[in-house]
C-alpha cells in the first residue's frame, strides 16, 4: 500500500514539473515578444498622373443628325397622257438642258394638229372673205366680227395642236443628274406622274430639324455659326454655309428648319447619304482649357501640390465650357491638375504621381 501511494505521488510530481516547464517557457516567448516592435502595415498613396492646362478652343455647339439633299429636285412630267415609246436616259446620268429624255407615240397628237391646222385654214379663207366684203360695205359688221372670231379659235386651237404635239417629246428642264426614273418604255404615262425626278447635284444641302431650346443661341449668334459635317466614311468633315433658318418653330415637333450649303461637293457625296451636322454657335480660342473627363460628378475636380505632395478639393463654377472642355478659371492656369485617379481621393491626401511633372 505504501508502495502504490509513493509511485502516485512520482507521477504527479512528474506532471507538475512538466507543466510548470511549458508556463515558464511561454512566459519567456511572451517576454520576447514583447519587447519588439510591433509591424503595422501601411498602404502606399494613392497613384495619380497630372497636367496642366493647354491652351486652345472651347466651342459651344449642337450636333444634329441629318442627309444630304439636292438642293432643288425637280420631277419631270410629260405634260400629255401617252404610251411611252422612247426613254434612253438611265439614273445617274448628267443630261444637259433641253436634252431628250423622253418620248410618247406622237401620232394621236400629230392627227389633232392636222385637223385643228385645217380648220384654222378655212376659217382664215372665209375671214379674207367676209373682210373683203366688209371693206366693201358688201356685209355687215356682225359677220365681220363672227369670222374673225371664228378664225382666231381656230387659230388658238391650231397652236394648242402643235403645243401638245411637241409635248410628246419631254426635254431637260435644267442641267442636272438623273435620280429616279418612275416608268419605262411602252408604259402609259401623263401629268398625273413624274417620269423621272432630276435635281443638279453641284449644290447639295442638308436641312436640319434643330430644337427650339437652340432657337435664340442660333439667331442671336446667326452671323458668327460655324457647320461643319461629318460621316464615318469620309476622311474629313466638310464646312457648310448657311442658307436660312426658318423664322417660326414647328409647333407639334418644337423644332425649326436651317438649311445648309455645302462649300465642296466631293465626287462621292450623293444625296440621301446620312450624315451629322454639327453647328458651333458660341466659341473662344486660344484659352486654357483641360479635358472634362477630369471633372467628377459635381463638376468638381483636384490640384496637386508638388511641395507638399498633396492634393486639394476645388469646387468652383466655370465660365466657359463646352461638351469636350472647360475653360480654366486664371487662378488655376498653371496648376497640375490630376487627370487620372482622382475618383478616389479626398481633401489634402497625400499621393504619389506617375511620370515626371515636366
Amino acid at each position: 500500500m505504501k508502495k502504490g501511494s509513493t509511485s502516485a505521488l512520482s507521477h504527479i510530481a512528474r506532471y507538475a514539473v512538466l507543466v510548470a516547464i511549458i508556463v515558464l517557457v511561454l512566459i519567456a516567448v511572451d517576454i520576447i515578444l514583447g519587447r519588439q516592435d510591433k509591424i503595422v502595415y501601411s498602404p502606399p498613396n494613392p497613384l495619380v498622373v497630372v497636367q496642366q492646362s493647354q491652351k486652345g478652343r472651347v466651342a459651344k455647339r449642337g450636333v444634329f443628325p441629318s442627309y444630304i439633299q439636292a438642293q432643288d429636285s425637280i420631277p419631270v412630267i410629260a405634260l400629255v397622257g401617252g404610251t411611252i415609246e422612247t426613254f434612253p436616259v438611265s439614273v445617274g446620268q448628267l443630261v444637259e438642258k433641253g436634252e431628250v429624255l423622253a418620248t410618247l407615240d406622237s401620232e394621236p397628237f400629230l392627227q389633232q394638229a392636222k385637223q385643228a391646222e385645217a380648220v384654222y385654214l378655212a376659217s382664215e379663207s372665209t375671214f379674207t372673205r367676209i373682210a373683203s366684203l366688209y371693206q366693201n360695205k358688201a356685209t355687215t359688221e356682225q359677220n365681220y366680227d363672227q369670222a374673225k372670231a371664228q378664225r382666231d379659235a381656230a387659230k388658238a386651237q391650231y397652236e394648242i395642236a402643235k403645243l401638245q404635239l411637241g409635248y410628246a417629246t419631254v426635254k431637260a428642264p435644267v442641267t442636272g443628274t438623273i435620280l429616279m426614273k418612275n416608268s419605262s418604255v411602252g408604259s402609259l404615262t401623263g401629268p398625273q406622274q413624274p417620269l423621272l425626278v432630276m435635281a443638279d447635284l453641284s449644290t447639295l444641302v442638308v436641312k436640319v430639324e434643330v430644337p427650339e431650346t437652340y432657337y435664340e443661341k442660333f439667331w442671336n449668334n446667326v452671323g458668327d455659326l460655324r457647320i461643319a459635317i461629318t460621316n464615318p466614311s469620309w476622311e474629313a468633315p466638310i464646312e457648310a454655309t448657311l442658307s436660312h433658318i426658318d423664322p417660326f418653330v414647328h409647333s407639334e415637333s418644337k423644332t425649326f428648319t436651317l438649311e445648309a450649303i455645302l462649300d465642296t461637293a466631293k465626287e462621292l457625296v450623293r444625296p440621301g447619304m446620312a450624315v451629322d451636322v454639327s453647328i458651333t454657335y458660341l466659341e473662344q480660342e486660344g484659352v486654357y482649357r483641360m479635358s472634362q473627363s477630369i471633372r467628377k460628378s459635381d463638376g468638381s475636380w483636384y490640384i496637386y501640390d508638388p511641395e507638399t505632395h498633396r492634393v486639394e478639393y476645388v469646387h468652383i463654377p466655370v465660365e466657359f465650357e463646352d461638351e469636350e472642355f472647360f475653360k480654366v478659371p486664371e487662378a488655376y492656369q498653371s496648376s497640375y491638375f490630376v487627370v487620372d485617379g482622382q475618383h478616389i481621393l479626398f481633401d489634402s491626401q497625400e499621393v504619389r504621381v506617375r511620370g515626371d511633372l515636366l
